[in-house]
């Protein structure tokens, strides 16, 4: 064997021979094939080479497959998601933030899924949820009372006995606390 490893053979081929012999099995397939050459005994140690060199190559390529395919669907949901971000805060042709605009729950709430309970039980994404828990009864209220019960501002200042500005001054603070805990949920 000393022979082998002093010629100049590839330091890769050696590595691959090296781990290959690192079995006992092998490493006794070799000293046979050495101690007695034969047809039959180098075939045999030819036969668990070519095994061990098809192992391998399947699992590199299986690992070559899993780091492309990763690649791959990292770029897909980077892609995704810088499409089809949450811009509240940004401004429109008339100079008026979006979250102003805002007149019904397409961002908030999944129409199909309302119980007979609060908001809570149909929202979907875990930065509106978390959002939502951070609301206080007031706003909670107004918010489920505009979404879930489509109440009018003066409506629901009139169940309350408030003013209308104190209505939509909660309900944009409470939008502005859902926006942000989206934002925060995204970025992780």
């Amino acid at each position: 064997m000393s022979k082998y490893f002093k010629t100049g053979v590839d330091n890769r081929k050696k590595k691959l021979v090296m781990k290959f012999l690192a079995y006992d099995e092998h490493y006794n397939l070799l000293v046979n094939t050495i101690k007695h050459p034969s047809v039959k005994n180098k075939e045999q140690l030819n036969l668990a080479f070519q095994d061990y060199y098809t192992e391998i190559r399947i699992i590199r390529y299986l690992a070559n497959a899993f780091y492309f395919n990763s690649i791959n669907f990292d770029k897909r949901e980077r892609l995704y998601n810088f499409r089809n971000t949450l811009a509240l805060d940004k401004k429109d042709d008339e100079g008026l933030i979006c979250v102003d605009r805002i007149s019904s729950d397409e961002y908030l709430v999944n129409n199909e899924s309302f119980g007979n309970g609060d908001l809570f039980e149909g929202l979907e994404r875990e930065g509106v949820i978390k959002g939502y828990q951070k609301l206080t009864n007031r706003q909670k209220f107004i918010v489920t009372a505009k979404y879930k019960h489509e109440m009018k501002e003066e409506e629901i200042s009139n169940l309350l006995s408030i003013s209308q500005q104190a209505i939509s001054k909660n309900h944009k603070k409470a939008l502005l606390i859902i926006k942000n805990a989206i934002f925060n949920e995204e970025r992780r």
